[in-house]
């Protein structure tokens, strides 16, 4: 019986022995890699598409672009390394890069860093208006590159994507529902002098209510101000009210 108490007692002493040095390994390779930094947002499916002809009489666009933190929080703000990719980046033409970007075209914030005590964290680039945009789309392909504080992530997110144009084109915002009950067809036209006349260059996410109020002041204006399409057409609503 002795010997069995005794057996017992190694028994659980080796128990908690392994398992300290267990919760020490563990310890070891979370915190031995250090910090990984990947982009919030996979390139793939979650590209960056802006066009100037949703901000008017802005010559530049703010664009932020989320970063997401791989380890332990940071205890002091630590610099990101960028790099543009060239291969991918500048003017597009068929889905096919025919001529590159400069500073004239895009500009990074002096200082990029992931600031202390968050897991998501953003930086802004800076879209610039230049006449080629009037008929095109440029590209910027940013790439996460390792540093003293980081280590670049999972592959297919340590690249992101940001398309832009100052060319025409329908929010998404404007669908079926905004066609048939409120705005009517889409046209550049009236979307400039929606824009320009109400104030508001956006509905994504704004409730029905509010889409309604904002289209009923629209036919108003348009009552009282005639405006025109581009083919001659009087400019109309599809609000009833």
């Amino acid at each position: 019986m002795k010997n069995i108490k005794i057996m017992k007692g190694q028994f659980i002493f080796l128990f908690l022995l392994l398992a300290v040095f267990g919760c020490k390994e563990d310890e070891f390779d979370t915190y031995s890699g250090g910090n990984y930094l990947s982009f919030y947002d996979n390139p793939a499916t979650d590209s960056i598409v802006e066009t100037f002809f949703f901000h008017f009489g802005k010559e530049t666009i703010e664009v932020p672009v989320k970063f997401n933190l791989g380890g332990r929080l940071l205890t002091q703000d630590c610099p990101i390394t960028l790099s543009i990719v060239d291969s991918l980046s500048g003017m597009l033409k068929d889905g096919k890069v025919v001529s590159p970007l400069s500073d004239e075209d895009f500009d990074f914030p002096s200082s990029m860093v992931f600031h202390k005590g968050v897991e998501v964290d953003s930086i802004f680039v800076v879209l610039k208006k230049t006449p080629k945009l009037a008929n095109a789309y440029c590209r910027v392909v940013l790439q996460i590159e390792s540093n003293e504080y980081f280590t670049a992530g999972e592959t297919a997110y340590c690249q992101a994507k940001i398309y832009f144009t100052s060319a025409i084109s329908i929010p998404a915002w404007w669908n079926e529902t905004i066609v048939n009950y409120y705005l009517g067809k889409f046209s550049p036209e009236k979307y400039e002098v929606f824009c320009r006349e109400i104030k508001v260059t956006d509905l994504t996410d704004v409730e029905e209510k509010y889409i309604r109020e904002y289209a009923l002041q629209f036919k108003r204006y348009l009552e009282a101000n005639p405006e025109y399409e581009a083919d001659g057409s009087r400019m109309e609503v599809s609000v009833i009210g």
